[in-house]
């Protein structure tokens, strides 16, 4: 097993190849949320200097893969392949629907230790998938308290999946005010108000699946 990191410009940082790390998904982990606090100061001084924006996402995900060099004389390279390689990249993409900079399937926490403070964002069917997956997103480092906003959002999370969407809603509003804006919060409060006027119908999941990649 190896621990991947889809990144918004292409790259793709591995963990436990080409030898076995037993601390892989951590440091994986570990390396986003630093990448992410370098960005944020970084993005603080571009905003001093009147630079554009800049941000990056990042997705993560623990299990097997093909590492290894691939090719021939004509083109040859060390690379990793696999669905593990794939699913890193879909979640990397699925910032965009909560606003997030990282997301990190369920089996890289499972991997690193519920040391590790997070909450589950959602239940998502990815392209090429047919099973949903838990897509959580990390918040702080190792032994970390989980934030009483986060857990507002996780009891909003769950009354939703109930279909309890007034409670939930409520819940959202919530956690939004008390982080001073939680862009994942706004995305389902806008997905709650979706189900107040029109209800889903008596086989939903509850699970989200993305129009595109």
């Amino acid at each position: 097993d190896v621990a991947v990191t889809g990144v918004q410009t292409c790259a793709l940082p591995i963990w436990g190849a080409p030898l076995p790390d037993a601390d892989q998904a951590s440091k994986a982990l570990g390396a986003a949320l630093a990448m992410d606090a370098a960005m944020a100061a970084l993005a603080r001084d571009f905003a001093v200097r009147g630079l554009p924006p800049l941000a990056a996402r990042m997705g993560l995900h623990h299990g097997p893969a093909v590492v290894g060099n691939v090719g021939s004389r004509a083109r040859f390279n060390y690379t990793i392949l696999g669905d593990t390689v794939n699913l890193a990249s879909r979640l990397e993409s699925l910032n965009k629907q909560y606003g997030t900079a990282i997301l990190a399937s369920r089996a890289v926490f499972a991997a690193a230790g519920e040391d590790f403070p997070f909450r589950e964002i959602d239940f998502v069917r990815v392209v090429g998938r047919t099973a949903a997956v838990a897509v959580c997103e990390p918040l702080g480092p190792r032994g970390a308290p989980v934030p009483a906003w986060a857990q507002t959002f996780c009891a909003a999370r769950e009354a939703y999946g109930q279909r309890q969407f007034a409670t939930a809603l409520d819940g959202f509003l919530d956690a939004d005010a008390a982080r001073g804006g939680d862009p994942p919060s706004r995305a389902f409060a806008a997905r709650c108000r979706k189900c107040l006027a029109a209800p889903p119908p008596e086989d939903w999941d509850g699970v989200f699946v993305p129009s595109g990649k």
